[in-house]
């Protein structure tokens, strides 16, 4: 039996205080890291923190105007 992607929740992005912030749903996850060219696409900050419904949430604010997430 597949699963339907719809039924989870999607990633989100948000801008406060002049920091990105990086939310994503990962029940089965021990960690979660953002690789990314502001970063060189190494395991580096910024560190992610797990809520009780396996919500992962992490603030990055040394990105460029051009760096895609």
């Amino acid at each position: 039996m597949s699963k339907n992607p719809s039924k989870y929740p999607k990633p989100e992005m948000a801008i406060k205080d002049g920091e990105t912030q990086r939310h994503v749903w990962a029940p089965n996850a021990k960690a979660v890291a953002l690789l990314n060219e502001f970063n060189d696409w190494e395991e580096v900050g910024p560190d992610f923190q797990e809520d009780e419904h396996a919500f992962w949430s992490g603030s990055i604010n040394q990105l460029d105007t051009d760096d895609e997430l």
